[in-house]
């Protein structure tokens, strides 16, 4: 799937309205955030279109959750341990990211940590367009700050996410 560039010079509406048609909406679980040393644990993409969850999967990393981590998605090592590790399941989730445009909230964080779990398991990365949803939402609503997924779903009175990566792709479409 080659995607075309996302709309510069359109308004919001109409960039949110091409998202709303075109993207993938990501949202990753990871062992920390340390691109050195963190890796990807759950991996959520649903289409922004109609939801439909395209992945959905925990994988085994090769280090243990940082436990600050665990607190925010309260997904454990002993969770982890009978999954398959990322690298084993890559050449399919590439296919379906590679030429794509990704959005996410936040979604640098998740590039970066999809990036360096790609480095350490020595994985292609696929070329994406990253669009960080976050900063859209502000200059629509007129914001001062940034503000959390949660707080988006509030404002819009949408189901918001829960830290499991595909929820939290799915409350990200719905903003």
């Amino acid at each position: 799937m080659k995607a075309t560039k996302m709309p510069k010079t359109n308004t919001l509406v109409e960039q949110f309205q091409y998202l709303r048609h075109v993207a993938f909406v990501l949202d990753t679980e990871t062992t920390g955030s340390s691109r050195q040393n963190d890796e990807v644990i759950e991996l959520g993409v649903v289409r922004a279109v109609n939801g439909e969850v395209l992945i959905s999967s925990r994988f085994k990393p090769s280090k243990k959750v940082e436990p600050w981590a665990y607190k925010i998605h309260r997904i454990s090592d002993r969770e982890l341990a009978g999954k398959p590790r990322l690298a084993d399941l890559w050449g399919g989730y590439f296919r379906v990211l590679n030429g794509a445009v990704v959005a996410g909230w936040n979604v640098a964080f998740d590039r970066q940590m999809i990036e360096a779990t790609c480095a350490k398991y020595d994985l292609p990365v696929p070329e994406v367009e990253w669009v960080d949803l976050m900063p859209l939402y502000r200059q629509f609503k007129q914001l001062p700050k940034n503000c959390k997924l949660s707080e988006a779903c509030e404002q819009m009175r949408v189901k918001a996410g829960d830290h499991n990566a595909v929820n939290d792709a799915l409350a990200a479409a719905r903003v």
